[in-house]
């Protein structure tokens, strides 16, 4: 299924990672935008409309939950995937991620995540016509 809008914006990701995330992602189709800072993202997001914003958590020039909080309340129709270098712990973390605003949370040290990360976007590209449920 092609998404409705198959245009992807990567936040906060190294080089290297940002590269590799863009050929898997372009291999399926979508359209890949990376920006470095939180300032860049927003900048982004109002110049362009996007299916789904993939963010890392761990960015380094804001901090990645305040910018999670932003973008949601930015755009209550873009699914944001966190990148984590760990899944969180207990239910408690996960349940405040998704409470900020993340749509799935993806960890960078799991053994499938490029699969992982696949399911979860394909998941949050598929049309909606109603924001998300966010309880902010």
């Amino acid at each position: 299924m092609t998404p409705a809008n198959p245009n992807i914006l990567l936040i906060g990701l190294d080089s290297d990672t940002r590269k590799a995330l863009t050929n898997l992602l372009e291999a399926r189709h979508y359209k890949i935008q990376g920006v470095q800072t939180g300032e860049d993202a927003i900048n982004a997001l109002q110049k362009q409309n996007f299916g789904a914003a993939i963010l890392d958590i761990g960015l380094s020039e804001t901090d990645g939950l305040a910018l999670l909080t932003t973008l949601a309340k930015a755009n209550t129709m873009l699914p944001i995937i966190l990148l984590m270098e760990s899944a969180p712990t207990g239910m408690d973390r996960s349940n405040e991620l998704m409470n900020k605003g993340a749509f799935g949370i993806v960890p960078k040290s799991h053994f499938e995540f490029e699969k992982g990360l696949l399911l979860v976007v394909s998941e949050a590209m598929r049309p909606r016509t109603k924001p998300f449920a966010r309880p902010f």
